[in-house]
């Protein structure tokens, strides 16, 4: 819904105020559907991207996923006038931290609305699963946000949403396959303070009432799939001198529990476990799905899930 690029920049000793030389590390299309798209296209899940992208930056954006995840990304995006907005991190390898600035781009108008809806109805179909990500652009309200989920389960698609606030509040009104909070998220979302694993999880547990899956991201310590009267909790330790950029990991998460959901016909377990794994290998890479994908199965075969 809200494209972006990601530039990331290597920054030792980082200070406010300091002239600074830095190494870029990387120059890429983002936001959070966009990674979703490029890590299923990077583990060998052909998909389709739409939603919106500024007019000034569509081709490069077409051309970098076409390049990067070896064609396996389809393009329904539609170009809005304006620029695509930045998001530069900057990562402190000597302090071992992340700093995230994040600008505002383009603003949607009604024809652009118009276009991506014609969009996705064309994309939405009995078997397909189409992923809500991210936050909404000026110009995109609430209401807009759940007649478009609408039309997709109106056409028998499955919906999966990971947002936040509002949007997230009122896609959790509908039949969703699944929604992926995380922590803070999900307090929001319930209207409480969830100090404990324990508040965290029966919060889950009510959410998967209303929902069919909820994938909750608990950060590096793991995470929490419920289902019903189900619960899996997973971890997966990466040592943190390991850890490069966190940027992108949640979205790794989505994308690698829907890859091993493909690859393991709907074995929860097993597709938690893909889930961490991938997300544990985007935490050491400096780009989002920047691993080598043969060591994903080694990771997955450690990666601790229980029935909880």
């Amino acid at each position: 819904m809200n494209s972006a690029i990601d530039r990331t920049i290597q920054v030792s000793n980082l200070r406010v105020g300091a002239h600074l030389r830095g190494q870029r590390i990387a120059l890429q299309p983002a936001g959070k559907g966009v990674n979703v798209a490029r890590t299923l296209g990077v583990l060998g899940q052909p998909c389709t991207l739409t939603g919106f992208v500024g007019d000034e930056d569509a081709e490069w954006y077409r051309r970098s996923l076409h390049v990067d995840c070896a064609g396996r990304v389809g393009d329904r995006l539609v170009p809005v006038a304006g620029h695509t907005r930045q998001s530069i991190t900057l990562i402190d390898p000597a302090a071992g931290v992340d700093t995230h600035i994040v600008e505002q781009g383009y603003a949607i108008g009604r024809d652009d609305l118009r276009r991506v809806r014609a969009a996705l109805d064309e994309l939405a179909a009995p078997h397909t699963l189409i992923c809500f990500c991210g936050s909404l652009p000026p110009g995109v309200t609430v209401d807009h946000f759940v007649a478009m989920i609408s039309d997709c389960l109106d056409k028998g698609a499955s919906v999966a949403v990971d947002s936040s606030g509002e949007a997230l509040r009122a896609a959790c009104e509908l039949p969703l396959a699944l929604a992926k909070p995380n922590v803070s998220e999900l307090a929001e979302l319930v209207g409480a303070e969830l100090s404990s694993e324990a508040a965290a999880t029966e919060a889950a547990r009510e959410l998967a009432k209303r929902v069919t899956w909820v994938l909750l991201s608990l950060g590096a310590d793991g995470a929490l799939l419920t289902h019903n009267d189900h619960a899996w909790r997973g971890r997966l330790d990466v040592e943190p001198t390991r850890v490069v950029n966190t940027v992108g990991c949640g979205d790794a998460l989505l994308a690698g529990f829907v890859d091993g959901w493909i690859r393991t016909k709907g074995d929860p377990a097993a597709s938690l476990r893909r889930a961490l794994s991938v997300a544990a290998a985007n935490a050491t890479s400096a780009t989002v799905a920047g691993y080598d994908v043969a060591t994903l199965g080694d990771t997955a075969e450690v990666a601790d899930v229980q029935p909880c």
